[in-house]
């Protein structure tokens, strides 16, 4: 019996089911993330349509936007030509070969858009699976709290147990981005349930966000609610349902202050931090005040290398150096890095990268302000935000997260099958 799908649908079927496992599996557990990559390049390569369209790529403006967000890793292999830590700058190339893999497949795919549906049930893999992230941290912490008979565990690094806080904050807060946009854009398409399901899962989401205590996530979920109310009041025309978004995000908010302590304390420990603009070198538990240091540190390190940076691999030992000079035993005892990544671009490779970086952030701004995809410019503006308090490009959470979503949002043209089920799924019509 023949089969009803063609050997080209089957492959397009493979792309979108492992494009929803590895969205799924991100903020669950990250080590699956590569074997899944794995199948989807050797997919890509099976499938073969990137013989047709490889030069296409030089030829189609959309196809060589999608190409030309690989150029920050090129210049990570070319600061691989000037590293003395070769091994280091090798192992950091592969940390962020997805800043090269995502680009390549989407821009030689054959159809190269993303329609409404696949898109759209791709983000709502990734909805669940961070719906299924908060009942792995909510369900840990209280098992460890009844065993333990200590509250802390459902606050910051202990209720995070398995990924650092602020990448599980920013996984949360671009769904919340996800769900209101069905709220706002999709409503007349859901059922009441299915509205009651966004809310809930909004709720659960924003209480998670707010004990996981990330400065980045409380700074980047405000900064999704008053996009949205500028939405609903500017766009929209709906001044009580914009005042009305504000208004509840903030009480809840102050309510959860009130209600659990420990966010407030680390709150108000970052607003003294900031306002004596750091501490003396040591050993500190402040993470403010550490950040503070290191982003000194780092200025300086730009400062002696700024044209083409200390190569790529010669960027953490730079820093090692620099906080051993300065007495900073906590942050030379952990290695950190510049927890941020436009300093720790320009520490690696320089100008050229800071310039690479601001650009694969800031250009697709443009086509997705044109196309009005709310959605889009949340991504690039939540994750915008998040890389000024961490270097999320230095690990695999992070750089996963960007070169996957960055391409799909990119890709997508909005187009929808009226016969699909996924059709009343998140996603945006587009002219």
């Amino acid at each position: 019996m023949k089969s009803p799908f063609s050997r080209k649908q089957v492959h397009r079927k493979i792309f979108i089911f492992l494009e929803m496992a590895i969205v799924f599996l991100m903020p669950l557990y990250g080590k699956l993330l590569p074997p899944l990559i794995i199948l989807l390049a050797a997919n890509w390569l099976i499938e073969g349509s990137y013989i047709k369209t490889f030069p296409l790529m030089f030829r189609e403006r959309k196809r060589t936007m999608i190409i030309s967000f690989a150029l920050l890793y090129l210049l990570y292999l070319i600061g691989l030509s000037y590293t003395s830590n070769l091994h280091v700058g090798g192992l950091d190339v592969q940390t962020k070969l997805s800043l090269f893999i995502f680009p390549l497949i989407f821009a030689t795919s054959d159809p190269l858009s993303i329609k409404k549906e696949e898109s759209a049930v791709i983000l709502l893999s990734f909805v669940a699976g961070c719906f299924a992230s908060t009942l792995l941290l909510f369900g840990h912490a209280a098992f460890s709290a009844a065993v333990n008979h200590y509250s802390g565990t459902f606050y910051h690094k202990q209720l995070s147990w398995f990924q650092t806080p602020c990448y599980i904050a920013m996984y949360l807060t671009f769904g919340i981005a996800v769900l209101s946009f069905r709220l706002i854009e999709e409503r007349h398409n859901l059922s009441r349930f299915r509205q009651a399901v966004s809310m809930i899962l909004i709720t659960v989401f924003f209480i998670c966000i707010f004990l996981l205590v990330s400065k980045a996530g409380y700074i980047s979920m405000f900064l999704v609610v008053l996009f949205y109310t500028f939405i609903l009041i500017k766009i929209k025309h709906n001044w009580p349902g914009g005042i009305a978004t504000l208004l509840l995000s903030s009480l809840f908010f102050c309510f959860l202050l009130w209600l659990f302590p420990f966010p407030g304390q680390r709150l108000d420990q970052a607003r003294e931090d900031i306002k004596n603009g750091g501490v003396l070198p040591g050993d500190t538990s402040k993470s403010t005040a550490d950040r503070m240091m290191i982003w000194k540190v780092s200025a300086g390190i730009i400062r002696e290398h700024p044209l083409i940076g200390v190569g790529t691999g010669d960027a953490q030992e730079a820093l090692r150096e620099k906080y051993q000079s300065a007495d900073m035993t906590k942050a030379l005892k952990k290695n950190f890095n510049a927890h941020n990544q436009y300093l720790q671009t320009s520490i690696a490779i320089g100008l050229p990268g800071l310039i690479a970086l601001l650009y694969i952030l800031m250009v697709p701004v443009i086509p997705a302000f044109r196309r009005k995809d709310y959605i889009y410019l949340l991504f690039l503006l939540i994750f915008a935000v998040n890389i000024l308090f961490e270097s999320m490009l230095e690990r695999q959470g992070g750089v996963v997260f960007y070169a996957l979503f960055n391409v799909l949002l990119y890709a997508s043209d909005g187009t929808d099958d009226p016969g699909n089920p996924f059709n009343i799924l998140p996603g945006k019509s587009r002219p």
